[in-house]
């Protein structure tokens, strides 16, 4: 009897989650048109080639090397990382800093006409400094950096899918 009930109660919770629309964070469903995608303007083996190439085969999709087999065309137009002093200390040595990461992007389909105009993500983070424990503290700006990445191509492919949402709804 109780064996019962526990199953019905975890198929009731699992047809909820369901029906309210939950999903595990990170995960997105990409249009049709992206399915096969070309990487341009970033190597294809470089950090966020890699995790771009891991977010769109989490989605179903893929990147793809020849850029004629491509059914959408990815363009990263920026992507670069930059590292500002916040504050110092009484000895005139940086005891804060501010990590900025920006990455500027453009979708066209596999013609070049642009489906998506160029959008910007930019993703600030601040790190304290430590000068008693150096290494801890590269460990964590290293670490910043990738959650920086990771989070901002979560937010490129996000709005890639509302864009292409959008134009879909508009021309029908």
């Amino acid at each position: 009897m109780i064996r019962n009930a526990i199953l019905l109660t975890v198929i009731v919770l699992s047809l909820l989650s369901q029906g309210c629309g939950w999903r595990l964070r990170g995960q997105i469903d990409l249009p049709p048109g992206m399915e096969k995608t070309f990487l341009s303007g970033v190597d294809f083996y470089s950090e966020l080639g890699v995790e771009i190439q891991a977010r769109l085969q989490g989605a179903g999709a893929g990147l793809v090397q020849d850029k004629s087999a491509a059914t959408a065309i990815l363009h990263i137009v920026t992507n670069k990382i930059e590292k500002r002093v916040l504050s110092i200390d009484s000895s005139g040595r940086a005891g804060e800093y501010e990590l900025s990461y920006l990455l500027v992007f453009r979708l066209m389909d596999q013609h070049g006409a642009v489906l998506v105009n160029d959008q910007t993500v930019t993703t600030l983070r601040e790190l304290r400094f430590d000068p008693n424990n150096v290494l801890s503290t590269g460990d964590e700006e290293e670490r910043l950096r990738k959650d920086m990445l990771q989070f901002s191509v979560r937010q490129m492919l996000n709005r890639l899918n509302i864009s292409l949402q959008k134009s879909r709804n508009t021309n029908q």
